[in-house]
């Protein structure tokens, strides 16, 4: 096979070269739109191309060329702090995804007309799983508001015989959609009660690019210098601390990872049950540290205080466009909002509230 000439090859590469640069500017872009699902398919698609072997096999002086700049871009996206941060967080959204599809990885434990109830036990681990979904009707306006309003949670968050949810807030605002959270959790006598900062993270899952168009609220605790200084390097924040809450004495520290709230709205996805309404789905993986309490215990008592959790969701959604403590805080967080809306129009979905 005759080769190309020299001044082709050259053209060709530095084509490649061009092209390679302008795919990794959009991704950079999309990450700081925070359309990191996005941006994840896309970076996925660059690395595709510049390690195939026309860019990583050296045979001649062109060849040499082709390979140094790609090696030379895929130092840089490995080095790159958002292409790290996007790479992280959107393999989390696609690993939750996944945990969901897996429908044989779950025993239903309850059903009905509001809400389908699962649960999972881990072999030799601490960790409850639990897995509830069903559909709500409210604006998906009005249910965001029930998700980002933190210091309300405690009115609806399931409750029952003194064990339930005394105190949501929010310690930092690190972002529009990114809140650092700290919650207080009432146990009945004679057990301590139990405490959790959360960094809670919101993933907009909506182009039209993906199967299933959904914002993913993301959950995972903050209860060590490890995850400290992660957040503090990624939001350049060195003041970040863990708080110390003189009303959280005694309390237990919880754990909590691969949680989640995804939120589907039906108008936008056209294999979905029904043409209006959002289907919600909460997937949580928490270790509440009860090393004296029997496994199946505390899967019973978590799993039917979860399998409320939609029908109080959906009820407290109703309540938001006439509180006026929620129209307050929506005015005040009007970035979130406007936002939410933007996003929203781009999608097709009308605001109905």
């Amino acid at each position: 096979m005759a080769s190309s000439p020299p001044a082709a090859a050259d053209a060709a590469t530095a084509a490649d070269a061009t092209s390679f640069r302008e795919q990794l500017d959009a991704i950079k872009t999309l990450c700081q739109q925070d359309k990191l699902l996005l941006a994840y398919r896309a970076l996925c698609t660059l690395e595709a191309q510049l390690i195939t072997p026309e860019n990583t096999c050296r045979v001649s002086d062109e060849d040499d060329v082709a390979a140094g700049e790609a090696a030379d871009m895929l130092a840089e996206i490995n080095t790159n702090h958002d292409i790290r941060v996007m790479r992280a967080t959107a393999e989390a959204v696609l690993h939750v995804r996944e945990d969901l599809d897996a429908v044989e990885a779950w025993t239903l434990q309850r059903q009905d007309d509001n809400s389908t109830t699962y649960y999972r036990l881990e072999d030799d681990s601490p960790f409850v799983c639990v897995r509830v979904e069903g559909w709500i009707d409210e604006p998906l306006r009005q249910i965001m508001a029930v998700l980002y309003e933190v210091e309300y949670h405690p009115e609806w968050l399931p409750s029952a015989f003194s064990l339930g949810v005394a105190e949501s807030r929010v310690v930092y605002n690190l972002h529009r959609t990114k809140l650092w959270t700290h919650m207080r959790v009432r146990l009945p006598w004679p057990f301590s009660n139990r405490c959790g900062d959360l960094f809670v993270d919101g993933v907009d899952c909506m182009e039209p690019t993906e199967a299933r168009r959904q914002i993913v609220i993301m959950m995972n605790s903050v209860n060590d210098d490890t995850h400290l200084e992660a957040l503090r390097q990624r939001f350049g924040r060195t003041d970040l601390a863990i708080p110390q809450d003189a009303a959280d004495a005694g309390a237990v520290p919880l754990e909590v990872t691969h949680t989640a709230f995804l939120l589907t709205p039906a108008e936008i996805n056209a294999d979905m049950d029904r043409r209006s309404g959002t289907f919600v789905q909460f997937t949580a993986r928490i270790d509440a540290k009860f090393d004296a309490l029997p496994a199946c215990a505390i899967n019973v008592g978590v799993k039917n205080l979860a399998h409320l959790l939609i029908a109080r969701m959906a009820e407290q959604a109703r309540k938001v466009p006439s509180d006026a403590r929620y129209q307050a805080c929506m005015a005040e967080h009007s970035d979130f909002y406007d936002f939410i809306d933007q996003r929203m129009a781009e999608c097709g979905l009308a605001r109905t509230d």
